[in-house]
């Protein structure tokens, strides 16, 4: 995935920008342009290429084209196409801030952008779009691209940890995978292992039962639930597996720790 780095100069040289409707035939031109253009996808894909690159740009998704490279559709339009586009120039001015732009992005906050094009459309088309409000618009959708990357090794380490045992405390009920979980926070699964490991001195796996043996005490010791029907409702589909865990976790068998710790509880009722 080719990388676009930004310097951030003040104005940004903004040219013009629009919005396409597919009327469900042709494709985008091949050509080449002087200019970096910033699409985002409304509806339907976009199929784009750009030397040797090949794109399609889903929904919610943007895609940012370099100048001086021949770029063009791959596909021809499908009907319920439509985006947004605008042309925009950066400086190379080295001792300015930079913003690292992944090429082809997914936002999670479409909708925001969304707005922001919006905006610089009416204000384009009522003549009240100034060279500093372009600039300053144009960073703030390039702002949406660099904040919706999900950029694993960007990510903030101690962030994605929390995240990982919220979504662990969300769904340990169900047969539930450190691959899903990994797939849902948008990141590798062995960087999401090693860095968890690196905070939590456990591994995902292990965390995840102990979420499940935890609740299957309470179960144990509040309810009438039978093992088996304890061992699904916390998420094990084993009831073998579920067994062997718990006596590992708890070092005694989930009949036992019934037995023991509902005695207690009755007797300093």
């Amino acid at each position: 995935m080719s990388e676009l780095l930004l310097s951030v100069p003040h104005p940004i040289p903004v040219e013009n920008g629009g919005l396409f409707i597919s009327r469900g035939e042709g494709r985008h031109p091949k050509r080449k342009i002087r200019s970096h253009e910033l699409i985002l996808v409304r509806s339907g894909v976009l199929h784009i290429q750009e030397e040797n690159n090949h794109f399609a740009v889903k929904e919610g998704e943007s895609l940012i084209l370099f100048p001086d490279r021949q770029h063009g559709g791959t596909k021809d339009y499908s009907a319920d196409l439509s985006y947004y586009w605008v042309h925009f120039h950066t400086l190379a001015v080295t001792d300015a801030p930079s913003l690292r732009v992944t090429q082809h992005s997914k936002l999670q906050r479409p909708e925001v952008a969304f707005e922001i094009f919006q905006r610089f459309l009416s204000d384009q088309e009522t003549s009240n779009l100034t060279e500093y409000s372009a600039s300053l618009l144009i960073q703030l959708l390039l702002s949406e691209c660099v904040l919706e990357q999900n950029d694993e090794e960007e990510l903030p380490i101690s962030a994605l940890v929390k995240q990982a045992n919220r979504y662990i405390q969300q769904h340990y009920t169900k047969p539930l995978t450190t691959l899903e979980i990994a797939t849902h926070l948008g990141c590798n699964p062995d960087y999401l292992g090693r860095i968890y490991h690196a905070v939590m001195s456990r591994t995902l796996h292990e965390s995840l039962n102990a979420a499940r043996i935890k609740e299957a005490c309470r179960l144990l010791t509040e309810s009438g639930d039978s093992i088996n029907s304890i061992a699904r409702k916390c998420g094990f589909e084993s009831h073998t597996y579920f067994c062997r865990v718990f006596k590992q976790i708890r070092g005694v068998s989930p009949m036992r720790h019934r037995q023991i710790y509902t005695r207690e509880h009755v007797i300093t009722s």
